[in-house]
């Protein structure tokens, strides 16, 4: 019975970061069709119109659903720990656009206005993860050296994102606001595309499943991870060409909002990976290693 509870909890729990990938696509199809404005310059931008709500929801909750699924002990799983606890900065800290109260005509930042909500949003965050990095931590202490050696270099790393979250809000001035957005976004994609690969490469021999099964999970791991890889590279390419967050392509007549269409790509195969996942972990926890280990370290 316990085992499985614990089976039906990581089913929903997969099936469920898919699902909150298609309310923000849903989101998406109707602010485009009920609005009459047009396609957004990115995804993020929609934090500045009726999609708020659904937004910073939808990252939020899906933070907290990376951070509570477990990949295999080691790297992947602390991977996806650092990957949860970035992405709700991404909502709480929106990106800069072209408003009349920015301090340079046409350039983008972050207006005024919601500079307090940034203050409360990131401020309650940063506080609520130091509570659970202390928690973690008296845990490690009251464990000693029964604790696994996965266990304490994950939570060294979080602990270390978070110092450095800390100082680049309390030190970082203009800087913060300006950067923190994609600071955060784009690391959040490179992890998950090195999560992908990792599920390529170590997908191990399920006991009774058909090899050219293992192989097609392997191949559209691989797939998809070098689909994620190059609509990374094309959004940091746009930003380093344009220095704009929010770059468009245009013409005499035609509007390209190339950072929308790199993040719908990159939204569509998180929900893509998210499906694989739930179908080839059905009846399983945490991934099996190729040595039989399955329980994960956090």
């Amino acid at each position: 019975m316990e085992w499985q509870a614990a089976i039906d909890t990581y089913r929903s729990l997969r099936a469920g970061i898919a699902a909150i990938g298609l309310v923000l696509g849903f989101g998406l199809g109707l602010l485009v069709l009920t609005t009459g404005g047009g396609i957004p310059p990115s995804i993020s931008a929609t934090f500045y119109g009726p999609m708020q709500g659904v937004f910073v929801a939808c990252l939020v909750a899906v933070g907290l659903a990376l951070f509570a699924v477990k990949g295999r002990p080691g790297a992947e799983n602390t991977l996806l720990d650092v990957a949860g606890v970035l992405i709700p900065v991404v909502a709480f800290v929106p990106t800069p656009t072209i408003d009349p109260t920015c301090p340079v005509p046409g350039a983008e930042c972050v207006p005024e206005r919601f500079h307090a909500s940034v203050t409360i949003g990131f401020g309650a965050y940063l506080a609520t993860a130091a509570v659970a990095l202390v928690f973690v931590g008296v845990r490690l202490l009251r464990a000693g050296a029964a604790a696994q050696s996965d266990t304490r270099r994950g939570f060294l790393v979080l602990l270390v994102v978070w110092i450095a979250a800390f100082l680049f809000r309390q030190f970082g001035d203009g800087l913060f606001l300006q950067f923190a957005h994609y600071a955060t976004a784009i690391p959040f994609f490179v992890i998950l595309v090195i999560v992908v690969f990792i599920n390529a490469l170590r997908s191990p021999d399920e006991p009774g499943v058909r090899r050219e099964v293992e192989d097609g999970y392997r191949k559209l791991y691989s797939v998809t991870a070098t689909g994620m890889a190059l609509g990374v590279v094309v959004g940091v390419v746009t930003f380093l060409r344009t220095g704009r967050q929010n770059a468009q392509a245009t013409t005499d007549s035609v509007r390209v909002p190339v950072i929308f269409w790199v993040e719908a790509w990159l939204l569509l195969l998180f929900v893509v990976y998210w499906v694989i996942q739930t179908v080839e972990l059905w009846y399983r926890t945490a991934p099996r290693e190729p040595d039989g280990q399955t329980v994960a370290p956090i």
